[in-house]
């Protein structure tokens, strides 16, 4: 009885350590950790990871159907996957660009799927770009609208975004302003009241929706980020993001389960976090200090579907890695 007890005290010093010391822990910020971009084995055999060249520049899998993926490169058009990213097959049957800078694929219908497709040159009146639609699967491919997608402004990764109620589409091109359509074929300006188009003068690097608000967006350009508000006839827009560091912003990762939390990939200055919806943020950015005085300018990030902590981003420039 007596050892009973003794082992029963013990339990209850270690319940109130923990209870004590885990409240600590989840005040620190957690840190960022550099991720290898081949596995040794992939080393040890020899592959390079890419020819130096061509390179992917989105990936998506069909939010109806995981087993297909979809992804898009610089020079090459659209790829399709069928058996969940193990096999691809080329699908660039009457596809007009050149390449795409992203893609995305319709929310309940996977076979239809928007390319933000590029000449990868910074202007070139010869060459097709702008939103590029299939809705057969990746078959056949039409450009639905004609604008700018520039290799230059290719920071961000998304530029063709659904609201939530996948019947609104929009698109950031590099330059013109924000685009809207409601069926996928049509587009037009998104105006204000006044009849001003949006963000028209700014050149854009990314546009995010909100995951359960269908009126609001995000987007990302060349002086920092902006509320888009989008009433049906007008649409509202604000500078938003009070602690962001002046000067461009890249990619937006809103937290679907908690809208209020977003992630700001922003260049030179690393990662910023909001909590209150993008009116202000806060550096995140430990773990982070040696590639940032380096020179790494932080372009993309990612979050993982199935972990919302789980983030990924990418440094470009004198300091690179992927963290």
């Amino acid at each position: 009885m007596k050892t009973k007890n003794f082992f029963l005290a013990q339990i209850a010093i270690i319940v109130v350590l923990l209870i004590i010391i885990l409240p600590t822990i989840s005040l620190a910020q957690p840190q960022w950790q550099q991720v290898a971009k081949r596995t040794q084995a992939q080393k040890t055999a020899g592959l390079a990871g890419g020819e130096g060249w061509q390179r992917v520049t989105s990936a998506s899998y069909a939010p109806s159907n995981a087993n297909i993926v979809y992804s898009c490169l610089d020079t090459d058009g659209a790829w399709k996957s069928t058996d969940g990213g193990t096999s691809w097959i080329k699908k660039t049957g009457g596809f007009p660009a050149i390449g795409g800078l992203s893609l995305a694929v319709d929310p309940t219908n996977a076979n239809i799927v928007y390319v933000a497709g590029s000449s990868f040159l910074s202007d070139n009146g010869a060459t097709v770009e702008g939103v590029i639609r299939t809705a057969d699967g990746g078959n056949t491919w039409t450009l639905v609208k004609a604008c700018h997608f520039h290799a230059a402004y290719t920071y961000g990764g998304h530029h063709i975004a659904f609201g939530t109620n996948t019947t609104n589409i929009y698109a950031a091109p590099s330059t013109g302003g924000i685009l809207k359509s409601t069926n996928g074929t049509t587009w037009n300006l998104l105006l204000t009241s006044g009849g001003a188009s949006i963000l028209s003068t700014l050149n854009l690097y990314s546009i995010q929706a909100h995951p359960t608000d269908n009126t609001i967006l995000f987007v990302s350009a060349t002086n920092g980020l902006y509320k888009i508000v989008d009433n049906g006839a007008s649409a509202t827009v604000t500078q938003v993001g009070a602690g962001l560091p002046a000067g461009s912003v890249y990619q937006v990762q809103i937290i679907p389960s908690t809208p209020n939390t977003m992630y700001i990939a922003a260049g030179a200055n690393g990662v910023y976090r909001s909590t209150d919806g993008g009116l202000n943020f806060s550096a995140r950015n430990n773990g982070l200090s040696s590639v940032i005085s380096a020179g790494g300018q932080a372009k993309y990030i990612a979050m993982s579907p199935a972990n919302s902590n789980r983030l990924f981003v990418t440094f470009e420039n004198t300091g690179t890695g992927l963290f």
